[in-house]
């Protein structure tokens, strides 16, 4: 059967096994080493720009601002030959995430920015004590 494949904000693809949707993810790795770096690219940043595509490679849908569940994975169990399936879900961020999110990065801009004013501020005033010492 054709199998859809997400993919993440960094490229990583993950093939979605039957019965999965863009919420609710069925997975099959080889191993729990597997799943756990799979695991490990399921982060905010990478869930930020989610694609679903099949296998001939159309693009199905994009999704922006997902974020993971909590449990990360709701199930976890051997398959018959030995690989290890996983279903996860996925979810939008609410506003508030959303909101909370905007506040982080205006709060990193303006420390950019009293930064900026700080070092702007001493050079004026150096030049201000050079004109005032007649040294310019």
């Amino acid at each position: 059967m054709n199998k859809n494949i997400m993919v993440l904000k960094d490229s990583t693809e993950i093939q979605m096994e039957d019965g999965s949707d863009k919420y609710s993810i069925h997975i099959v790795v080889e191993d729990l080493a597997t799943l756990g770096t799979l695991w490990d690219k399921l982060t905010m940043d990478n869930l930020a720009e989610v694609s679903i595509k099949n296998t001939e490679g159309a693009e199905i849908g994009t999704y922006k601002d997902m974020a993971l569940c909590s449990p990360a994975f709701r199930s976890v169990d051997k398959t018959e030959d030995g690989r290890i399936q996983a279903a996860f879900e996925i979810r939008q961020k609410t506003e508030l995430e959303l909101l909370k999110e905007q506040i982080a990065a205006m709060n990193e801009t303006l420390s950019v920015h009293d930064g900026a004013i700080g070092d702007m501020g001493a050079v004026i005033s150096a030049v201000a004590e050079a004109q005032e010492g007649g040294t310019v």
